[in-house]
């Protein structure tokens, strides 16, 4: 898809650059050339790109800037330079920015001559996010919630917290044993009381766990409200609606003859910025 990508950006950014450049030449006062001649250029984070400026004017050329814009940074001035020549060939050493998701960056490249003539083109940069492992947190215990203690989680202050005493939307997955005739029924099954979702994926790789794939997995599977009969070893994946959030690692779960100490133990996989 990606090389597809590529290769309709870079055809029709050729064509229209060829028609640019034949018809400054017979009627614009500045001929700019800007390679690459992508109109759209992915490329990963922290990735150089040189881009090479072929700039002739009638006039003396008087000034080139560079811009960058993007949603998250604004526009940043990258060049702002005094030229004083009829001609110009530069090479732009551009660096992509590391974004926390996948991004588009603008960079304007405008130059201008003595005779106040100006000519503007673009390139847009597709940041793709950095494919980083997930932070991951261990040791995380859950209880029953007939033991009267921590029966519910929350991914993102990743701590057990109290069903009783907090509001169902902190609450993003939870035990969901009741009250039995012996009052000692372990149920081994979470369910969400803040709406997230559940997907059971055995085969994810749970110790390269990356956002994308954490995604790739979740889109994959199929969703569930709540996940029963866990065992050991169990790989879970949450989510809301459409978006990963979490993997979880049981490793963990402890059935005591007790209900006061039966409890899952875990690990939870994250996305933060």
């Amino acid at each position: 898809m990606r090389n597809k990508l590529l290769f309709i950006s870079a055809f029709y950014a050729l064509i229209i650059s060829l028609f640019i450049r034949c018809n400054d030449k017979d009627s614009d006062p500045i001929i700019f050339i800007l390679t690459p001649f992508e109109l759209l250029i992915p490329a990963d984070t922290d990735k150089n790109i040189n881009f090479e400026l072929k700039i002739e004017s009638e006039s003396s050329l008087a000034t080139l800037t560079i811009r960058q814009q993007d949603n998250i940074n604004g526009i940043i001035t990258l060049l702002d330079s005094i030229i004083g020549t009829n001609k110009l060939n530069y090479t732009f050493y551009y660096k992509t920015p590391v974004m926390p998701d996948s991004t588009i960056v603008n960079l304007i490249f405008s130059v201008s001559d003595v005779s106040n003539n100006t000519l503007t083109l673009s390139r847009r940069i597709l940041i793709l996010e950095e494919e980083v492992l997930l932070s991951e947190s261990t040791g995380h215990v859950m209880f029953s919630a007939l033991s009267g203690k921590y029966s519910a989680f929350n991914i993102d202050l990743r701590q057990p917290l109290s069903k009783n005493d907090h509001p169902d939307s902190l609450l993003h997955f939870a035990d969901k044993s009741i009250d039995s005739i012996h009052f000692n029924a372990f149920s081994r099954e979470w369910y969400s009381p803040a709406g997230l979702n559940f997907v059971r994926f055995q085969g994810f790789n749970y110790p390269t766990a990356t956002k994308r794939k954490l995604q790739d997995a979740y889109d994959a599977g199929i969703k569930l409200t709540s996940v029963r009969d866990l065992l050991d070893d169990d790989i879970i994946l949450l989510g809301k609606s459409d978006i990963a959030l979490a993997a979880i690692y049981i490793t963990q779960i402890i059935d005591a003859d007790s209900t006061l100490n039966d409890k899952y133990i875990f690990s939870v996989k994250l996305y933060t910025l």
